[in-house]
């Protein structure tokens, strides 16, 4: 009997730390990397809008002689929204609490490229619509 009353403490305990594993990922919500990734991801995620108005507007400007160059900024501005919209899509907490800081620190490296990434591919974009506009 005191066996299956050791046993039974043990099961019980163990349900114990189960439950506590929602909280982690609050905690891991909390921490200083999830808001600086999230900070990032929340200062680029509007710049989809100027991407695609961008892509817009260079399709407008497509003529045979300048097809390569618009092509080549249409491109840009795709690549940089695919990698925003993966990033968004592969984004999620390992399932062992433990990973988590080592994830995110990784997390912050890639979300830092997509916004690079976006950035340049504006910036490009807009420089392009400039020039063609002055010709």
């Amino acid at each position: 009997m005191l066996f299956v009353f050791a046993l039974l403490l043990v099961a019980c305990k163990n349900q114990n730390t189960k439950v506590e594993d929602p909280t982690s990922a609050t905690e891991v919500e909390d921490s200083p990397l999830y808001q600086k990734i999230m900070a990032m991801h929340d200062a680029v995620m509007p710049e989809l809008s100027t991407i695609h108005r961008l892509k817009k507007e260079l399709e407008s400007m497509d003529t045979p002689e300048n097809t390569a160059i618009i092509g080549a900024k249409i491109k840009m501005l795709d690549e940089a929204d695919d990698a925003m919209m993966s990033w968004m899509a592969m984004f999620k907490l390992p399932d062992d609490p433990t990973q988590n800081e080592t994830y995110l620190r990784e997390e912050v490296v890639k979300m830092r490229t997509v916004s690079d990434m976006m950035h340049q591919a504006i910036e490009d974009a807009s420089a392009t619509i400039e020039e063609l506009k002055k010709s």
